[in-house]
């Protein structure tokens, strides 16, 4: 993504567009994840065990692949519990390079 695709994408300050990181949470409401599971759910094929009954129709993958994407584009994605209600919170950090810095040359 580069910088000026952001730009036209998110309204942006002018102390907005001086900031080198990009940062996207996604919150929900429905039940936390058990601390002990946080880093567990970004494993491949793990599935948070339920004792309620209910079958999880998911494959595990998903968070899995998400990370490593994000850290393809030299990002992070993390997840925590919302303070207030019930939920988690998805967050993804990336770098933002200005255009000049996109086009420099790469170092061997």
């Amino acid at each position: 993504v580069m910088r000026q695709e952001i730009e036209q994408s998110f309204k942006l300050t002018e102390q907005d567009k001086s900031t080198r990181y990009v940062q996207i949470s996604i919150a929900n409401t429905g039940e936390n994840i058990p601390e002990d599971q946080l880093e567990k759910i970004f494993e491949r094929f793990y599935q948070i065990k339920e004792n309620k009954g209910t079958y999880n129709w998911g494959t595990g993958i998903g968070l899995y692949y998400a990370r490593s994407l994000a850290k393809l584009h030299h990002g992070y994605l993390e997840a925590a519990n919302r303070k207030e209600g019930g939920g988690a919170v998805f967050t993804l950090t990336f770098h933002t390079p200005k255009k000049s810095d996109a086009m420099a040359p790469k170092r061997p």
